[in-house]
């Protein structure tokens, strides 16, 4: 496999440090709501809007939302087959 712009890659390194930051802004941010009581974050189901309090459920956001950023920097690499 071969890569039409290679340097793009060298942006995986960021993905550690976004990951770093997002679980200290969810630390951060439960640490604030005092136990979670009084959450920030809304999850979205369907038409309902909801609290999400589960600091698990924020942690996956965080691991998704990361391993979203690392395909997106990979597709910006356009690989080649070939």
């Amino acid at each position: 496999m071969t890569f039409a712009s290679p340097d793009w890659l060298w942006a995986l390194a960021l993905v550690p440090a976004f990951w770093w930051g997002a679980s200290r802004h969810i630390r951060r941010e439960q640490r604030e709501a005092g136990g979670g009581d009084r959450a920030r974050w809304l999850w979205v189901d369907g038409s309902r809007v909801r609290p999400a309090a589960d600091r698990a459920g924020r942690r996956r956001y965080g691991a998704w939302a990361s391993v979203g950023l690392a395909l997106g920097i990979v597709a910006l690499a356009q690989p080649q087959w070939g």
